[in-house]
């Protein structure tokens, strides 16, 4: 066999090693992206879900409120103290019991909701 030969032989082996080692780091690059999209779309679609469940969340928060509202305009009623009285003996006797004293609004419970659906987080400042 001659040197020229050999050198093309060569040269065509190298060029064969070379396509195929690209294909092999191609091939795993485009699996890992795979994997992590897929990852990825789950957890959007997981954020989603939460999302979803924080909004009711909110919502029941707001329910109470409005149905705290209810009870103690009925008790103040009854009793003859004042609405806000009664309202602050129950977060007080709440509180008591061990649990975080209720100070959401239904207002402030609109804004958080309003927030998530703007995608913005929700800010520490509470709406009065």
């Amino acid at each position: 066999m001659d040197p020229e030969s050999l050198r093309t032989i060569t040269t065509s082996a190298i060029t064969a090693l070379s396509t195929l080692a690209g294909a092999a780091i191609v091939a795993y690059f485009g699996y890992r992206t795979q994997k992590h999209t897929r990852k990825t779309d789950d957890l959007e679609r997981q954020v989603g879900e939460q999302k979803k469940d924080l909004k009711r969340a909110y919502r029941q928060v707001s329910s109470y409120y409005q149905l705290e509202e209810k009870y103690s305009e009925q008790i103040a009623s009854m009793t003859g103290q004042a609405q806000r009285t009664v309202k602050s003996q129950f977060r007080d006797a709440v509180q008591e019991e061990g649990f975080d004293r209720p100070k959401w609004t239904t207002l402030e419970c609109e804004k958080a909701i309003s927030d998530s659906e703007l995608g913005q987080p929700r800010t520490q400042e509470r709406a009065r």
